[in-house]
């Protein structure tokens, strides 16, 4: 109920019938914070594999659709978050040709367990 999601896109990859990875975009969504007002801006949402498929360039396969989504909805740009723990994912949208932006060290002061964590936003123009 918090978001319409008519304009989101989830992307899934799979072995056999098990899902091993997946990906969730969203633009043009009315008081999503993290689209900044914007109509040309959409958020990578989510990407994950799983541990043990990593390696296998779904990751990779997943971010190209991603553009090419993005594109085919006539965006001008990426925006992805994620935190100074996660280091593979850091060097992946580093590698994909996304541009660290902004580092937030108060983003998450209020929740006990996250709260040493540091909020990055990555950017990828399209």
């Amino acid at each position: 109920k918090q978001f319409d999601i008519r304009h989101f896109a989830v992307f899934m990859a799979f072995a056999g019938n098990i899902p091993v990875a997946g990906m969730t975009l969203a633009a043009r969504v009315p008081g999503m914070d993290m689209l900044e007002g914007r109509q040309d801006l959409c958020v990578l949402w989510d990407l994950r594999v799983e541990e043990a498929c990593r390696g296998r360039g779904l990751g990779r396969a997943l971010f190209s659709r991603a553009v090419e989504w993005a594109r085919e909805q006539e965006l001008r740009e990426i925006k992805i978050e994620c935190q100074n723990n996660n280091v593979r994912a850091c060097r992946f949208y580093q590698k994909q040709g996304a541009v660290l932006s902004a580092m937030d060290t108060r983003a998450y002061t209020g929740d006990e367990t996250i709260q040493s964590e540091i909020k990055l936003i990555w950017r990828y123009t399209l």
